[in-house]
């Protein structure tokens, strides 16, 4: 259905798939009310816009493009996808630069690290931050790239991961949630770097 659907696809009109990512304050970049945009703020794994012609079997015969929704479900016995068909114009999308979204994530991770070890975090479950941030940042690491994924990319993917694993010092390492508004405000960064990440690579695989 998908492919068919993408036929006629117009490289020039941007990436062909786009990531969705959504959090606290931060809704789906989907028209409001609509079931994708339920669906997609209801899991935490957010969604996949496929930008189809409209003459795919299943789209009927208007003119211009429509977008088919991907929203996955983790199950027992793995990852179900459920498939909307969206008419209504969507939200235009930051369209992040690498170098922009790389900026931002830099300086929130410095001003997290610093956040941390100005607190005076010294406890027998976290005596180094740092160094608890580096192995998070570790676990977080994303090996399976393919080896064509530009740097970067990877490098947005790597920095993106390094903000997570300082959040996650924090509030579930050492268990203080004190600072959550001022950690929580990261995730919107975090997003937005592997949405960009993903929309340079894509644009990098049509050319």
């Amino acid at each position: 259905m998908i492919r068919e659907a993408t036929a006629e696809d117009d490289s020039s009109e941007g990436p062909l798939l786009r990531l969705i990512l959504s959090g606290p304050g931060d809704p789906p970049a989907l028209p409001a009310g609509s079931t994708a945009s339920f669906a997609a703020s209801s899991n935490s794994q957010g969604a996949i816009i496929v930008r189809a012609n409209a003459t795919g079997a299943s789209l009927g015969d208007m003119g211009g493009h429509r977008h088919l929704i991907l929203v996955p479900e983790s199950t027992e016995r793995g990852t179900d996808w459920s498939i909307f068909e969206e008419t209504q114009s969507l939200p235009a999308p930051a369209w992040l630069s690498p170098g922009d979204a790389d900026a931002l994530l830099s300086q929130a991770t410095d001003e997290s690290a610093s956040l941390i070890e100005s607190m005076g975090y010294k406890t027998d479950k976290i005596p180094n931050p740092r160094l608890t941030v580096g192995t998070l940042a570790d676990f977080y690491d994303t090996p399976g790239l393919p080896s064509s994924v530009p740097s970067r990319s990877a490098k947005l993917f790597a920095r993106a991961d390094r903000v997570a694993a300082i959040i996650e010092t924090v509030t579930d390492r050492i268990g203080d949630h004190s600072l959550d508004p001022q950690l929580f405000r990261l995730w919107r960064h975090v997003r937005a770097a592997r949405i960009a990440g993903v929309d340079y690579a894509l644009m990098d695989f049509a050319r």
